[in-house]
């Protein structure tokens, strides 16, 4: 039914599509590929609609951006349900918690999962298309308290990011009732944000820990890693909820750090 329309109508379909129907429909037939790969108003929209950089778009013709689209909708998995041979797996009673948890680089075929409720993180590894549990990485308190794990990341040096939330369960003081001090309690049993790097490379590595007294008052929105040393936090704060920020740290330059001894708990 589609090829019995104009061209013209044809393309406006493909803009107001979503990138997995559009490439879906360019592959069905040879008419419907000639057309969207070489309209390029519709290729930059969907590359626009698609993560990734954009800065080299405009130099580049129809055959070049239709080559980026396919690169990019291949690395965000688009149409894999329709693709790819899939194996599901169950976890009981379990929840995963999805923005927690995290995939490494494909090629190190390890993620993390983090399931609602739990504190720790399990790391699995597929071979063979099968999960194999590889470590549980369990938290360290040195206090009452309850951790939640916001997000998870893998860098490029075989290590793990971790933020948390660690919220205290210690009772207020006799003097808590004094003002400065009433106001220093509630805002640390509101919880306390802080980042854990694991390296997954030796058990013997130190746990880095680092905290952010200077974001008190937002929540973390996203984390990236992308070595040893680098990563980068999305913030929104707590009551202006149109006030954001993106933070690059590195060891140097993150607002408190010092290592623990390691927690992995191999498998």
């Amino acid at each position: 039914m589609l090829l019995q329309l104009p061209t013209e109508l044809i393309q406006l379909v493909f803009q107001y599509s979503t990138t997995t129907a559009f490439l879906q429909a360019a592959f069905s037939c040879r008419t419907l590929y000639a057309i969207a790969s070489n309209c390029r108003e519709i290729l930059l929209h969907h590359l626009y609609q698609t993560p990734g950089l954009n800065e080299d778009l405009l130099p580049a013709d129809s055959k070049q951006l239709f080559r980026v689209l396919q690169k990019r909708a291949s690395q965000q998995l688009y149409g894999a349900q329709f693709t790819a041979s899939c194996t599901c797996f169950h976890f009981g009673s379990l929840v995963l918690d999805v923005k927690a948890s995290s995939l490494a680089p494909s090629e190190h075929q390890t993620f993390a999962l983090v399931y609602k409720g739990h504190e720790d993180i399990q790391l699995f590894r597929t071979e063979n298309g099968q999960l194999q549990l590889k470590a549980c990485l369990k938290p360290q308190r040195l206090q009452p308290g309850v951790v939640e794990v916001l997000r998870t990341a893998f860098d490029a040096d075989d290590g793990l990011y971790v933020l948390q939330r660690f919220t205290s369960t210690a009772e207020e003081s006799p003097d808590s009732e004094h003002p400065f001090i009433k106001q220093a309690f509630n805002t640390y049993t509101r919880g306390q944000v802080y980042l854990i790097r694991y390296s997954l490379q030796s058990r013997q590595d130190p746990v880095r820990v680092c905290t952010f007294p200077d974001h008190a008052e937002y929540e973390p929105l996203a984390l990236a890693a992308a070595h040893r040393d680098t990563f980068a936090i999305s913030w929104q704060h707590s009551r202006e909820s149109e006030e954001y920020e993106v933070v690059l740290y590195n060891s140097q330059s993150a607002s408190s750090a010092h290592s623990l001894s390691s927690a992995i708990a191999s498998k």
